[in-house]
């Protein structure tokens, strides 16, 4: 281990020499790794990424790192930040996707997901997934009429369709019905999600 602290030493002096360079950064945290001083090796990888974003190889041994250590929210920044800093419309789509998961299903943290779903509605409008996750997030904030301002879009969207996707979108808008305590109105959302998808769990 004190080898490789001496090495991740030598290495942070040539970093200071040559500049912050993404394989130094790199090297520096894998040394460090080894000496096991993981949280060093972590404390680099985010200074090369705060100094400019670091490499896609940089990132994804962070974002390891903080998988490893259950760091959940700064993984769910990290993948904010990718949303950012790529111009790919999908991987921007799926990378604000997987921070808005890891905010609302791990962290229990709706709000800045609402942001991060917004962002992606934006970019692919007619992206049921994404519009279904936002009103997910919203309820879960407790901002219910927003909530199913959004279900009923994609209600519109569907048109005369009833895909077995549909029945969820009714069975949401029965839960919000609930939760408002207006029993007829979930009533009815129940049915038609039912009649829609006959197998659903949570319908019946």
């Amino acid at each position: 281990a004190k080898k490789h602290g001496e090495e991740a030493a030598v290495l942070e002096r040539l970093a200071i020499m040559r500049g912050e360079k993404d394989e130094l950064s790199l090297r520096i945290a894998k040394a460090y790794g080894r000496a096991g001083q993981s949280e060093r090796a972590r404390e680099r990888l985010e200074r090369a990424v705060a100094d400019g974003g670091g490499s896609v190889e940089v990132r994804e041994v962070l974002a390891g790192l903080y998988r490893q250590t259950g760091a959940l929210a700064e993984l769910a920044q990290l993948f904010a930040l990718e949303a950012d800093l790529t111009e790919d419309v999908d991987q921007k789509l799926g990378r604000l996707s997987e921070a808005a998961s890891l905010y609302v299903h791990e962290l229990e943290q709706p709000e800045p997901a609402i942001e991060l779903l917004e962002k992606a509605a934006q970019l692919r409008p007619e992206e049921l997934g994404t519009l279904f996750a936002l009103s997910e997030a919203l309820r879960a904030a407790g901002r219910r009429d927003e909530a199913k301002s959004v279900l009923e879009r994609i209600v519109a969207q569907f048109g005369t369709r009833k895909p077995k996707e549909r029945a969820l979108v009714h069975f949401e808008l029965g839960r919000l019905a609930i939760a408002e305590q207006n029993r007829t109105l979930a009533l009815k959302e129940l049915e038609t999600a039912s009649k829609i998808d006959p197998t659903h769990g949570g319908v019946l």
